[in-house]
């Protein structure tokens, strides 16, 4: 599995290009996207270990920095479940 995730880290790293970017933002968002979806391969890896070994519970410290990271998605800071419910409630009257 190291294999396979070292892999694919190197595959989203080098060869997903920027192809016809001429934003700087939109690059940098791209940029913040390939490191979130390297931190996401790590937290399964180290999930899955804790998984392996029967150590059960959603809050174990090592795996928490990198699974917590919505946030840190472009598009993605002002959303979580209470904003939704609210947006949709509204719109729904």
């Amino acid at each position: 599995m190291v294999c396979a995730i070292r892999n694919l880290t190197r595959f989203i790293w080098i060869d997903v290009k920027n192809v016809n970017i001429t934003d700087e933002k939109e690059e940098r968002e791209i940029l913040i996207e390939k490191k979130v979806t390297i931190q996401l391969l790590i937290g399964f890896a180290l999930a899955l270990k804790h998984y392996l070994r029967g150590e059960e519970g959603n809050i174990l410290e090592d795996v928490k920095p990198y699974l917590n990271i919505k946030s840190s998605l472009p598009g993605f800071e002002s959303l979580n479940r209470l904003e939704i419910i609210t947006e949709n409630q509204k719109s729904n009257n």
